[in-house]
């Protein structure tokens, strides 16, 4: 889908389900439905656009979004996608005879993702939207 930002294209999403799938090594996030994956495309983006204070829709991008953004946004889909398949699922125990054993999947740590390096280039100061005006009698 494209629309026209500000007299801009920007098409949304920026990649592709099977970008993720192809990337993933992880199983729960290949089994996803297409239409779970299209959701944590979506939450990825709106996650990178809030992160960096604009949705690429100015004219320097020339209505194409940058590979590191692009990267990211396959990394932090992945990301939503392991979370959302794990959710509930993850304790897993088991007993041998007097032994007995409880294992946590851990969900991923969106700081361990190391999205910062990537997207910090594209990052815009976000303005306050107040002013100070200080005055002073001559």
């Amino acid at each position: 889908e494209f629309r026209s930002i500000r007299g801009v294209l920007v098409g949304r999403p920026w990649i592709r389900v099977c970008d993720v799938r192809e990337y993933s090594n992880l199983e729960d996030v290949k089994s996803r439905s297409d239409t779970q994956m299209e959701i944590d495309i979506h939450r990825a983006e709106s996650h990178i656009m809030a992160y960096v204070n604009h949705n690429f829709s100015e004219e320097k991008y020339n209505a194409k979004i940058p590979e590191d953004v692009r990267i990211a946004d396959i990394i932090l889909s992945e990301y939503y996608a392991h979370n959302s398949a794990s959710n509930g699922t993850a304790k897993k125990s088991e007993s041998f005879d007097d032994y007995s054993y409880t294992s946590e999947d851990s969900f991923i740590e969106i700081k361990t993702l190391g999205l910062d390096v990537l997207l910090k280039p594209y990052r815009s100061l976000k303005a306050s939207g107040s002013t100070t005006m200080r005055l002073r009698k001559l």
